[in-house]
Formats: C-alpha cells, sequence, structure tokens
C-alpha cells in the first residue's frame, strides 16, 4: 500500500521555499503532496503531479531536488561533481561516489551540501547527493567516499515520477 501525505500548510510552505532555493525561479502550486514509493528513508514529493522533490527521512527530514526538476529547471554549475565514464554505472546503480572516479568538483561543494552529480562525456545529471567533503579536499583526496548518493536515473522515486 502506497502511502501518500498531504502536508499542511506551513510544511508545504517550508517544503516549496527549500526546493525553490536551488532553482532561478520560485516553485509554486496548490497540491503538493509526498508518496512513498519504496525508496529506502525517502518519499517523493509532487507539486500538481510533477515530481519536484526528495525528502530524505533521515537526518531530520531534508529536502532535496529531483533529478527531473533539475532537467527542468536547471541548477547552479557550482554544486556539481562530474564523475569519468568508469563510474557510470554504478552511480546508476545507487553506489555513492568515490573520489578515483571524480574529475572535476564545482566551486561551491561544502561538506553537507547538497551536489548534482554530472558525467563527463555527455554531461547529463546522474544523481543527486550530500558531500562527504569540502571540494578541495575531494580534489586533493586520493581515495575514499566523495559522495552520498541521494537519488539516480532509475530509483524508485525516478520511475514514479514518469
Amino acid at each position: 500500500m502506497v502511502k501518500v501525505e498531504v502536508p499542511r500548510k506551513r510544511e508545504k510552505r517550508r517544503i516549496l521555499v527549500e526546493l525553490s532555493s536551488y532553482f532561478a525561479e520560485d516553485l509554486s502550486g496548490e497540491n503538493l503532496i509526498v508518496r512513498d514509493v519504496g525508496a529506502k528513508g525517502k518519499d517523493a514529493i509532487f507539486l500538481d503531479g510533477d515530481l519536484v522533490g526528495i525528502r530524505d527521512k533521515s537526518p531530520g527530514d531534508m529536502v532535496y531536488p529531483s533529478i527531473k526538476a533539475i532537467l527542468e529547471k536547471g541548477t547552479r554549475d557550482e554544486i556539481s561533481v562530474t564523475v569519468d565514464q568508469g563510474a557510470v554505472p554504478y552511480v546508476c546503480n545507487g553506489a555513492d561516489i568515490m573520489v578515483p572516479g571524480v574529475v572535476a568538483v564545482g566551486a561551491d561543494v561544502v561538506k553537507g551540501g547538497f551536489v548534482v552529480i554530472d558525467e563527463e562525456k555527455h554531461g547529463g545529471v546522474l544523481a543527486v547527493g550530500i558531500a562527504l567533503s569540502e571540494g578541495e579536499k575531494i580534489k586533493r583526496a586520493g581515495k575514499g567516499k566523495a559522495v552520498k548518493n541521494l537519488h539516480w536515473v532509475g530509483d524508485p522515486i525516478w520511475v514514479a515520477g514518469k
């Protein structure tokens, strides 16, 4: 059974303000719902029927834009991490982003901050996640994890937005 939540007015406003902070324009709409789509620890956020975000239930119901919303509205290049072609199949299967696969890091990548993961060859968005280090540290590191993968192409949230 799919759980659907219709947030109260104050929570709806908080979600829209948080999501809008990632885009050049504010999100607006009437019908905001949060739906459990079977993604472990995450819910999909729909605005007037369109997938606009994800809610990460740990820690503290953080809200981030979905890949679909990023593809439609764009985000700042400064919050991106670019991976090489060898990392693509792993990222698209939900793996965290490892430092050896990173070829570029945006200037505004901060530890604990939201990042867009794109691929080197075509520049397409593969996933979104949370940076596990500062951008400069990721560039200098030779090994380890760089980004925690939250939502990727082909995951249950992606499928729910189709």
